[in-house]
């Protein structure tokens, strides 16, 4: 017995009497279900990616603008967040935090990642140590202030003078990748981020602030 079944409070795909959850690919889209069976249109997160599903089943592809901004989704329909001083998070954007490495948290999307990233280089002979990885835009903005405070406190200069200072290597809160739970702070020996900057892509990362 395998049926779709519509309600009022959404599309479901019956298999043996029991609603579907999750990815499930029919009738020519590819559909989200949530916990509950109904499919779920608009923004689905998971360690996949970041997706936007239509009523339809189709996802996002190309150029799209949704809530006035424009962003781009791969043809396999990921989303790829643009984030630095130019391009805020946009407001929308949600997380779906998740335990990367104890304490520490990222986004789904990227913390099934860096764990394998970190299993690898242990497997080559690397120890490589997470400092920081989610950050909360409140965090942010705590750790903005403080670099403004100790330049005007250690320096004599005037807070906007220090601000605008800090703002040329700190980023803002909402600016930085940390606030979307897409970036890792490490360290380790030479040799260990030698091995990292060569390998760190083949998990989807880059070298974000090379010196």
């Amino acid at each position: 017995d395998i049926r779709w079944q519509d309600s009022d409070k959404g599309l479901q795909y019956i298999v043996d009497g029991e609603p579907q959850k999750g990815w499930l690919e029919a009738a020519g889209g590819k559909f989200y279900f949530n916990e509950e069976g109904y499919s779920h249109a608009g923004w689905v997160t998971d360690e996949k990616g970041r997706f936007y599903l239509y009523g339809d089943g189709t996802f996002a592809t190309g150029f799209v603008t949704i809530n006035d901004v424009e962003r781009y989704f791969l043809p396999t329909g990921e989303y790829i967040l643009l984030c630095n001083k130019w391009n805020p998070i946009p407001e929308d954007f949600e997380l779906n935090l998740v335990m990367a490495r104890n304490p520490h948290k990222m986004d789904a999307s990227a913390a099934a990642a860096l764990n394998e990233f970190l299993a690898a280089a242990k497997a080559a002979g690397y120890s490589i140590d997470v400092n920081n990885t989610y950050r909360s835009e409140n965090s942010q903005k705590a750790l903005f202030n403080r670099h403004v405070k100790r330049i005007v406190e250690e320096d004599g200069w005037s807070w906007e003078r220090a601000w605008n200072q800090v703002a040329k290597s700190v980023l803002l809160p909402g600016q930085s990748e940390h606030n979307a739970g897409l970036a890792a702070d490490l360290y380790s020996s030479d040799a260990g981020f030698k091995w990292m900057n060569e390998n760190c892509w083949k998990y989807g990362f880059i070298l974000r602030y090379p010196n």
